[in-house]
C-alpha cells in the first residue's frame, strides 16, 4: 500500500515463488509505504553467481543404421547459472555408455570396407555373426537455455549447444557361428582400447519442463537431440540420438535473497 502520489507495479521475477516491487516516486516528494517485507540480508554462504547444482539420467536412442541394436544410458553432474533475463547457462560432466550391436553381418550387406575398419576383422577367416561395442564416454555439454514461467510451480525451457565428448574406453567382441564334427557351435573373439580421445561431439537442442517443490528444490523432464559432429573411435563413426532424462536440481542461493 502506497500512501501519496507514487506508483506500485509488480516485476515478474525468475522465481516463481518471490515477487518484487518497483516503487517509483516524484523527485522531492515524501512517499510512506506500509506493507512491504524487506528480504533477510544474504547469507554467508550464499554463492556469488547463483549456481544450481543437479544430478540427472536417461536414456539415449540412437539412429541405428540397418542391422544395428542399441542400449545406451548417461548419468549427469550439472551446474546451472542465470546469464541474463530467463537465460541460464548449464555445464558439468556426463558419463555414458554406449553399447552397439551388428547383426547379422552377412545377411545385412555391411560394406566390407566399413568392416575392415573393426580392429582384427580382416584376420578372421570367416565373417562374424554379431559385433558387439562397447563405448565408455564423458561429455561435456554447453548449453544455453530460455525458461518461460507458466505459474508459482511450472516452467517450460528450451535451448541447446555444443558437447565435448571424451571416449575412454572401447570394447569390441565379435561372435561366430560354426558347424564342427555335424554341430553348430558359437565362440568368440575379444579386442580392447584404452586411448582416450577428446573431439568437439555433438550439437545439441532440447525441450523440457520444470517443476518447483520449494523456493531452492525443482525437477526436471526433458527430450534432447544430439547430431554427431565428430567421427569417434577405432571405427571412426558418429552417433546421432534422441534422449530423454530427468533430474533433480538444488539452488545454492535463496531466491529471495536477490
Amino acid at each position: 500500500e502506497v500512501v501519496g502520489s507514487g506508483q506500485v507495479s509488480n516485476i515478474e521475477s525468475l522465481d516463481p515463488f518471490a515477487r518484487e516491487y518497483q516503487l517509483k516516486a516524484p523527485e522531492a516528494e515524501t512517499m510512506y509505504v506500509r506493507g512491504v517485507v524487506l528480504p533477510p540480508a544474504k547469507r554467508k554462504w550464499d554463492h556469488p553467481l547463483d549456481l544450481s547444482i543437479g544430478l540427472s539420467a536417461g536414456y539415449l536412442i540412437p539412429n541405428p543404421d540397418i542391422g544395428e541394436r542399441f542400449v545406451t544410458s548417461r548419468q549427469s553432474l550439472l551446474i546451472e547459472t542465470p546469464v541474463r533475463g530467463n537465460f541460464r547457462l548449464m555445464t558439468g560432466i556426463s558419463y555414458q555408455e554406449v553399447t552397439y550391436k551388428l547383426d547379422d553381418v552377412d545377411d545385412n550387406n555391411f560394406e566390407r570396407v566399413t568392416l575392415l575398419k573393426y580392429p582384427d576383422f580382416g584376420t578372421f577367416s570367416s565373417s562374424p555373426d554379431e559385433i558387439t561395442v562397447d563405448n565408455t564416454m564423458l561429455q561435456v555439454p554447453i548449453y544455453f537455455r530460455y525458461y518461460k514461467p507458466l505459474n508459482r510451480s511450472w516452467s517450460v525451457f528450451a535451448g541447446g549447444g555444443p558437447t565435448i565428448d571424451i571416449l575412454l574406453k572401447q570394447k569390441f567382441d565379435y561372435s561366430f557361428l560354426d558347424i564342427r564334427n555335424e554341430q553348430l557351435v558359437t565362440f568368440s573373439e575379444g579386442w580392447e582400447s584404452d586411448e582416450v580421445e577428446v573431439s568437439l561431439g555433438t550439437l545439441s537442442g532440447n525441450v523440457g519442463i520444470e517443476h518447483f517443490f520449494s523456493r531452492r528444490l525443482s525437477g526436471q523432464i526433458e527430450l534432447n537431440y544430439q547430431h554427431g559432429l565428430s567421427k569417434i573411435g577405432v571405427e571412426n563413426r558418429s552417433f546421432n540420438s534422441f534422449g530423454v532424462s530427468g533430474g533433480i536440481f538444488y539452488k545454492l542461493n535463496d531466491p529471495r535473497n536477490r
